[in-house]
């Protein structure tokens, strides 16, 4: 929601877990952050970003410290965000109740920007306008804008279920281009494991991807 940034002023919005994945990250990024390439980080793991993670119990800005929450974060649970630019404060809600373990600070920037944002790999809603929030603000706090509420779009979202049975089928299609950048082409790759097993960490999993892909180009270049 970059084109929300304020420099200035008291601000609220809330967001509605409309799935519940791992490793959620949400809160604001500053227009200091510049985009780049996918590299699994989150809003938070750099100095651009402030984000809290009620699944983890984490905050997160340029690193990550331990949080607390009235309780671990569950599936259409309404997180609400409250930034005081100017007095350099962050507060947090969950469904309404304040979760001062949560709080967060910063020092005041008149040159700095905040915008909403989201790492977050489930469905979501993010409720904007002052219309849409089902829980009051503190005083003097105002909505970001009067628009539609931002919801991940419906092609690009990631259901995080359990799944019946014991084999899972994908379907994948491309619109076939990108010969021209054979680099930046991409697909799916999916780790489905038993329910209630032990899962895995991020470093094992990306090795485990990445010795995949080099078995499967030796076998394609055999």
């Amino acid at each position: 929601a970059a084109t929300l940034k304020k420099n200035t002023g008291k601000y609220y919005h809330e967001v509605k877990l409309d799935d519940l994945c791992e490793n959620p990250q949400l809160g604001w990024l500053t227009d200091e952050f510049t985009a780049g390439d996918y590299n699994n980080d989150g809003v938070g793991d750099d100095a651009s970003g402030w984000g809290v993670d009620g699944v983890r119990l984490q905050n997160w800005h340029d690193g990550k410290q331990n949080a607390k929450w009235p309780k671990p974060w569950q599936k259409n649970d309404i997180v609400g965000f409250a930034i005081d630019i100017d007095g350099g404060r962050m507060n947090f809600t969950l469904n309404g109740e304040w979760a001062e373990g949560a709080a967060m600070s910063f020092e005041p920037n008149r040159t700095r920007s905040f915008y909403p944002a989201v790492s977050y790999t489930g469905l979501f809603t993010m409720h904007v306008s002052r219309d849409s929030w089902k829980f009051k603000p503190p005083d003097l706090y105002q909505p970001w804008g009067s628009g539609d509420n931002y919801v991940r779009p419906l092609l690009r979202r990631w259901h995080c279920p359990a799944l019946p049975g014991d084999t899972v089928l994908f379907d994948f299609s491309t619109d076939g281009k990108g010969a021209e950048s054979p680099d930046k082409r991409w697909g799916i790759w999916a780790l489905v494991l038993p329910l209630g097993g032990e899962v895995p960490t991020e470093e094992k999993v990306d090795d485990l991807a990445k010795r995949w892909m080099q078995n499967m180009q030796e076998a394609l270049t055999a």
